[in-house]
């Protein structure tokens, strides 16, 4: 069952990772000032819910590296293809990876922009561990990004090794692999690659 908590508040603390996102730092602050307020609305009663093994698990979380949400241009859905037309827009919105012994147990929203970052909602314990399984070989120099295509309820996780996301590999999650089980033939796509599948399957995809 998924839960979520709300919370609005700006917060700012200390920050423990840098990359080539500068708001990764404005992010990680909110994100680590944020979360005692939420985690103390956990009900202890039903914790798993949240992710999280017992509630002495929640005692000593601690945050990981900031995944910067992504999605699809308005342009993406009107038009053919262009070649070397940019269809991604970045999101001023982050999930960032609750972590407790090591394990991701859910994600903390933080939204807004630099400097005024806030944690908005704590939620996603099984996109969590989908997250953790994804980045376990992953260079933690790299750029995290989560693309979330919502009209195929489907999630991709970016890797950007550099500045560049038409550079990046993009991975799909479960959800992706289950909207479109040809993805199953490579563990990774180029973005170049990836943006015909996308549009083939929401073009093939039945309209509401």
């Amino acid at each position: 069952m998924v839960r979520y908590l709300t919370l609005g508040a700006i917060f700012i603390c200390f920050c423990s990772f840098f990359g080539f996102n500068p708001a990764n730092e404005d992010v990680v602050n909110a994100a680590r000032a944020g979360l005692p307020a939420f985690l103390k609305l956990v009900p202890v009663t039903n914790c798993q819910d949240y992710g999280f093994t017992s509630a002495a698990s929640m005692q000593h979380c601690t945050v990981g590296k900031p995944f910067q949400m992504l999605s699809l241009s308005v342009d993406f859905y009107r038009e053919n293809l262009k070649a070397g037309k940019n269809y991604l827009m970045i999101g001023k919105e982050w999930r960032v990876p609750v972590i407790s012994d090591g394990d991701f147990c859910t994600l903390l929203t933080v939204v807004g922009e630099q400097p005024n970052m806030k944690a908005q909602n704590l939620s996603g314990a099984e996109l969590a561990r989908q997250l953790q399984q994804a980045t376990r070989i992953i260079p933690p120099t790299d750029d995290f990004y989560l693309l979330r295509v919502f009209q195929l309820s489907a999630d991709f996780f970016v890797d950007a090794k550099t500045s560049s996301l038409s550079e990046a590999s993009y991975i799909p999650l479960p959800s992706a692999l289950e909207a479109m089980p040809t993805l199953r033939s490579k563990s990774s796509f180029t973005l170049g690659e990836l943006l015909p599948v996308l549009k083939a399957a929401i073009t093939s995809a039945p309209k509401n």
